[in-house]
């Protein structure tokens, strides 16, 4: 439950998403291709219309 409450799910580019994912699991295991799918098509850009109290860390 700890870990559900300290899960990353905002970052400020794909990019930075893709570094983070990568050194954690279970995304770390992940082939570097399906992770760069993943990234691509799996992550949405985040509405801050939806969501102004969010900060990107």
């Amino acid at each position: 439950m700890e870990a559900t409450k300290s899960r990353k799910d905002i970052w400020p580019s794909r990019d930075s998403a893709q570094e983070w994912l990568g050194k954690h699991p279970p995304w770390k295991r992940r082939h570097p291709r399906a992770l760069d799918i993943f990234v691509e098509k799996g992550l949405r850009q985040l509405s801050i219309a939806k969501y102004p109290h969010s900060k990107i860390a």
